[in-house]
C-alpha cells in the first residue's frame, strides 16, 4: 500500500494536480496529447526523409540539404514549445518530468551520482531523438533561464539534431539507391 501511495504522489506531481480525483481527467488529456505529439513526430520524420530523398535524387549536397532542413527544425521546435505552453497540455511530458525532479530532489551522494549517470543517456536521447523543444520545456519549468539562452539551445540543439538526421537520411538514401541500381543491373 505504501508503494501505491508513493506512486500516487509521484503521479500527482507529474500531472501537476493537487487532488487524486483530478488524475483521470488530467492523465487522459495528457496521454491523448502525448499520442498526438509522438505520432506527429514520426510523421515529420517521414516528411524529412522524403525531402532528403528527393533532394539527393536531384544531386543536392549533404550541406545544402542540412541548411534547408535546419531552419525547418528550428521552426518545428518553436511551434512545439508554443503549442505545449499555450494548450496547457504537457504533451511532451517534460513539464511533468521537471516537476517530479524538482519535487523529489536527490540528497544523498549515491543518489547524486546516479542522477549524473542517468543524465548522460537522457541528454543524448533528447538531442538525437526529441530535439530542442522538450529540453526547453523542461528547463523553463525548472528554472528562470534567460530567453537568449533558451534561443541558443533551440538553435544549437536543432542544428546538431538536424546534422545527425541529415547524415543518416542521406546515407540511408544512398544505400537504398545503390541496392536498387545493383538489382536493376543484374
Amino acid at each position: 500500500m505504501a508503494i501505491f501511495n508513493r506512486a500516487l504522489v509521484i503521479l500527482k506531481v507529474f500531472l501537476g494536480v493537487k487532488e487524486s480525483k483530478d488524475i483521470p481527467k488530467r492523465g487522459s488529456i495528457t496521454a491523448i496529447g502525448g499520442v498526438f505529439f509522438y505520432f506527429s513526430d514520426y510523421l515529420l520524420m517521414v516528411i524529412a526523409a522524403s525531402i532528403v530523398a528527393t533532394l539527393r535524387y536531384y544531386n543536392w549536397s549533404i550541406f545544402e540539404i542540412f541548411f534547408l532542413l535546419w531552419p525547418g527544425n528550428i521552426l518545428v521546435g518553436y511551434l512545439i514549445i508554443i503549442a505545449n505552453d499555450g494548450s496547457g497540455i504537457d504533451f511532451t511530458f517534460f513539464q511533468g518530468y521537471s516537476r517530479v525532479i524538482t519535487e523529489f530532489q536527490l540528497k544523498r551522494q549515491t543518489s547524486k551520482i546516479l542522477k549524473i549517470i542517468i543524465t548522460v543517456p537522457v541528454s543524448a536521447f533528447l538531442v538525437f531523438w526529441q530535439g530542442a523543444a522538450p529540453i526547453i520545456i523542461f528547463l523553463k519549468t525548472r528554472k528562470n533561464i534567460a530567453k537568449g539562452i533558451l534561443t541558443f539551445i533551440l538553435i544549437s540543439v536543432s542544428g546538431l539534431q538536424m546534422a545527425i538526421w541529415t547524415w543518416l537520411y542521406v546515407y540511408g538514401y544512398e544505400g537504398v539507391s545503390d541496392i536498387i541500381h545493383l538489382i536493376r543491373n543484374k
